[in-house]
């Protein structure tokens, strides 16, 4: 993921919290050691989540973090963001990690 380097300071240490683990020399992300397919929009929510784990993150704290645009249309596309994330980081289907807190926003448990 060459587009997110300018992001992270590549060598800083790994950011882990239970299965999930973010190599931040290799821009990659994991669970259980299995490398996450995740699109660049997603690996900043996973990242934003995981160094927030278990706090609401409101929906204004996800957009401002992933795009300078914060608009109407571009809550929805948080959504789209939100469903692919949510997908890479199921073990099985109804194991959900991230939970919706209705009228807050989004936690990664």
């Amino acid at each position: 993921m060459p587009s997110l380097t300018r992001y992270f300071e590549l060598d800083q240490p790994d950011l882990v919290s239970g299965d999930y683990r973010i190599s931040y020399a290799a821009v990659r992300a994991y669970r259980r050691g299995e490398a996450l397919q995740l699109r660049p929009k997603e690996f900043l929510l996973f990242e934003l989540f995981l160094r927030n784990r278990g706090q609401v993150l409101t929906r204004e704290q996800l957009i401002s973090y992933i795009s300078d645009r914060v608009d109407q249309m571009y809550e929805r596309t948080l959504d789209v963001h939100i469903m692919r994330l949510r997908k890479n980081l199921r073990l099985r289907r109804w194991n959900d990690p991230i939970t919706t807190v209705r009228e807050c926003g989004y936690r990664l448990d």
